[in-house]
């Protein structure tokens, strides 16, 4: 079994450093050994896999593309993984980690105790790999504050039968690891995957996971290489056929069909199904592939293999500008020059939710996902799909949806005050609770993030005005804030429907009342 601490082991980590520069070392070659044998036969699962089976880093590790960070709220990603998947934090403070039951899967259960009567944020979702890559919630970024961790219980689902839950990102929330072990830098190869949803997407930017910059802040063409899902079509030459949503390329400035940016695939119309596998590789120096399949059923397509971005139009473009697509109030520069993709200037840095410099306007859902070292085979793309398409991911079962709770969150008219709407068809009972992100409660000096918790019965659909608490206003006047950033999170349970939960960062004005 391999056991792996979480922390202060330095004899382990000296180990673990050695085993995979060696397996680095040997990448290019075992590469070669793993094309030419890409046979059942390469695949056969090691003896310590017997009873849980051999899970996606497993796979990436038999291709000679280990793993070097690997996340999921629910299951593990080794077969003898030991350790927890994610922490959450209650809104009293408190915390506990959330790891497997012994068989590999999320026990959802110690989640669902911890976090009774009360609501839960995830904090830290932990790397599987020696890296200890843990990604926790992203900080201020060139393009966006403070972010904010997705609710614990915002996303169940059931994979292998089990209960688990995923994440659900709803804009202003990200995580994000600017210290991180192992990842390819510069030109170095490597891989990603996630496995997201088609149902829950924008077309804002950008719900990203993979390689990105140290600094959060642009830093130029090249420097990111993570996947982007959703419906944006970057480029002021957009091809994009369908409607998505889409598995493109963010490079930085740029989400990339092709090496032109623009689709070059009619058949690449989006994919919506409710689990979707999204895959990106790239060489560093010539080539990368997207691929996306469907993570219930069925093999990977490949929507572009080919080179990386190079400019097929006027290397000195003219330098006016027009609205950028999906990005209100911003301009775009017409025929941006394609430079700086050839060869990859990779940081190394990673991040789940947002674009390099916190751009977390983007949408979407998180069950699990892993960055390896090398250019994966197509052998192993292909065992690592059907591993996702074993697990039986599905969606938790619910009342239709006339009969459920609907909600909508938004700053009031009146400054100081949040404006709730609730929807309950047949009558349902309601937690509020309203948090400000930690660096927030530190600057303005209030031991704890809690602003306001509230319980209330509603029998008919109605609209609620809940005011900040006046120390809170006092404080945050002090520190000459004009506007408070909150964390509001409401759930609504009617009788035999599913419960609805929405949480969003609501940006309050601190003007006169």
């Amino acid at each position: 079994m391999r056991h792996i601490p979480r922390r202060g082991d330095r004899l382990a980590a000296q180990l673990g450093r050695r085993v995979r520069a060696r397996a680095l070392r040997a990448g290019r070659a075992a590469m070669i050994l793993v094309l030419a044998a890409s046979s059942a036969g390469a695949l056969l699962p090691a003896a310590s896999e017997a009873v849980i089976g051999p899970r996606p880093c497993d796979l990436y590790a038999r291709g000679a593309t280990p793993c070097v960070a690997a996340y999921s709220t629910t299951r593990a990603m080794y077969a003898s993984y030991v350790g927890p998947l994610y922490r959450v934090e209650r809104s009293d403070g408190a915390s506990a980690n959330i790891g497997d039951l012994g068989s590999g899967y999320a026990d959802a259960a110690v989640q669902d105790r911890f976090c009774a009567g009360t609501t839960c944020a995830i904090i830290v979702l932990f790397d599987q790999t020696p890296n200890h890559n843990d990604l926790t919630i992203e900080g201020p970024g060139a393009n966006g504050d403070q972010d904010a961790g997705v609710a614990a219980d915002a996303l169940p689902v059931t994979v292998a039968r089990h209960q688990a839950y995923g994440m659900s990102f709803a804009g202003g929330m990200g995580y994000r690891d600017n210290h991180s072990q192992g990842i390819a830098i510069g030109a170095q190869p490597e891989s990603m995957y996630m496995v997201t949803s088609g149902t829950h997407f924008n077309s804002q930017c950008c719900f990203d996971f993979g390689n990105v910059e140290t600094s959060g802040r642009d830093t130029g063409n090249g420097h990111m290489d993570a996947i982007y899902f959703g419906s944006m079509c970057w480029f002021v030459w957009p091809i994009c056929y369908g409607r998505g949503p889409w598995v493109q390329a963010d490079m930085e400035n740029g989400l990339f069909f092709s090496d032109t940016g623009a689709s070059k695939n009619r058949g690449d119309t989006g994919n919506a199904n409710p689990f979707v596998t999204a895959m990106l590789k790239n060489d560093g120096t010539d080539t990368f592939a997207i691929k996306d399949g469907n993570a219930q059923d069925g093999p990977l397509a490949t929507e572009w293999w080919g080179p990386l971005p190079r400019s097929r139009f006027n290397p000195n473009p003219p330098s006016f500008r027009i609205p950028s697509p999906g990005k209100p109030g911003e301009t775009a520069i017409v025929n941006p020059k394609l430079s700086g993709y050839r060869p990859m200037r990779k940081e190394g840095a990673i991040v789940l939710g947002t674009g390099g410099d916190d751009s977390n306007a983007g949408v979407g859902s998180f069950f699990e996902g892993a960055v390896t070292w090398g250019y994966p085979a197509r052998a192993t793309d292909a065992v690592v799909q059907a591993n996702i398409v074993a697990a039986g991911y599905s969606s938790t079962p619910s009342a239709p949806a006339g009969e459920r709770p609907a909600i909508q969150l938004a700053s009031a008219r009146k400054a100081q005050r949040i404006r709730l709407v609730l929807v309950c068809p047949t009558g349902c009972s309601v937690n509020v609770s309203m948090t400000l992100p930690g660096a927030t409660a530190r600057r303005l000096g209030l031991p704890r993030r809690s602003l306001l918790t509230l319980r209330r019965s509603i029998n008919a659909s109605r609209s609620i005005v809940l005011r900040l608490p006046a120390e809170a206003i006092r404080l945050a006047q002090s520190a000459r804030l004009s506007r408070l950033g909150v964390l509001a999170r409401v759930t609504a349970s009617a009788p035999g429907a599913a419960s609805a939960t929405r949480t969003a960062l609501v940006s309050v004005g601190l003007g006169a009342p």
